[in-house]
Formats: structure tokens, sequence, C-alpha cells
């Protein structure tokens, strides 16, 4: 995005290019991020299935719960989750989501056209999947659904850049381009995503003064 805001005259033939350079930190930040967190869930995982073997489910060893409780955040969360035999609590199912969207940035910055459809698809559902879990409790249904819709967004941003390159560009909001320029209304759904977010602060920020 940087590289693609303050050169965006690159010439894609050009691999010397400052927007190549961008492109290839962005790559490496992707591969970097995803070693990382998938490091983290396969230590998660396997400690998690250490846990719950026969042997420390006998002896009264099964200390995943409260070790995932003080992990990942507050008691008070929405209870459902899909997997239940792989996540522990709904906010390790509300972070795993993360995995997807990296793929499907990674695969973006790579220009992998088909196979990013397949994740990015899976990613949006995944989202939706979150939003309907987080019904009843309003600051995470909230925040759920302006993730959704930035995700969307950004969904269909890459999809303008990697299937209507000519015709997504930067252009104004007030603008009327045309019907195909992805980025344009990609925009205007990120717009709409503030809304959701600016409804839960205020809600948040009732709450809070009324506890004080």
């Amino acid at each position: 995005m940087f590289g693609e805001t303050y050169d965006h005259k690159h010439d894609s033939d050009n691999e010397g290019n400052a927007y190549h350079k961008y492109l290839s930190a962005a790559r490496s930040l992707f591969w970097t991020a995803l070693v990382i967190i998938l490091v983290f869930y396969t230590n998660l995982f396997y400690k998690f299935h250490q846990d719950t073997s026969p042997a420390n489910v006998g002896e009264g060893k099964l200390l995943i719960s409260g070790a995932t409780t003080a992990k990942f955040g507050p008691e008070s969360e929405p209870g459902d989750r899909r997997f239940k035999s792989i996540f522990e609590s709904f906010r390790e199912y509300e972070r795993a989501h993360l995995v997807l969207w990296i793929v499907k940035d990674l695969m973006w910055a790579y220009s992998w056209k088909w196979p990013w459809i397949f994740v990015a698809a899976a990613a949006q559902l995944w989202a939706f999947d979150i939003v309907y879990l987080s019904q009843g409790w309003v600051s995470d249904f909230l925040f759920a659904f302006a993730i959704a819709l930035w995700l969307f967004a950004n969904i269909l941003w890459a999809f303008g850049e990697m299937f209507f390159a000519s015709h997504t560009h930067v252009a104004s909001l007030g603008s009327e381009p045309g019907l195909l320029n992805m980025r344009w209304w990609a925009s205007w759904i990120m717009v709409c995503a503030l809304i959701p977010c600016a409804v839960a602060f205020t809600h948040n920020f009732n709450l809070w003064t009324r506890r004080t």
C-alpha cells in the first residue's frame, strides 16, 4: 500500500524500481508473520494435546483451560465457537482467523489469482461466522462486523488489482469512477466500517461512565 501510494507510477516491467522494493519487503513481512503465527499455534496445539492426554487427565493435571483464559483476555466473551476440540475459547477461534488473512494477503502480494480466490472466500466466511457467533455481545458483534466489512473491502481491492488492473486506481471518494474501479468501492466500504466502530466505542464509553 505504501509503495502504491507514493510510487503509483510504477513500471511493472522494471524489477529494480522503488515499487518492487516495497513489494519484496511486503512479501518478506507476510512470510515472517505467517511463520510466527504458525509456530505459535503449533506450540499451542501441542500443549493442548499434552494436557489432554489420558495420563494428565487421569492425574488431574488438565491446566489448559486456566492457561488459555490467562493468555487470551477477558472472561466476558461469547461462549460459542466452531471446532471445539481444537479451540478452547471463542477468542482462540476468533484470532486463528488471522492465519487466513495473512495467507490471503501473501497470495495477493504474489498475484496468485486462483488460490487467492479460495483463501479469500474462506477468510470472508470465517469473518461472517465470527459476526454470527458474536450476537448478543454488543461490543464483540460490532467490532466483528467492522472487521468483516474491512476484510470485504480488502478482498474487493485485491480482486480489482488482479483481475481489473486497468480499471482499479486511486480515485476521490466524491468522484464518479468506472464500475470496475474496485479500489473506489473498497474505500467506501472501509468508510462504512467506521460506523460500527463508532457505535461500539460509544457503547463501551457509556458502560464505563455508568461504572464510574
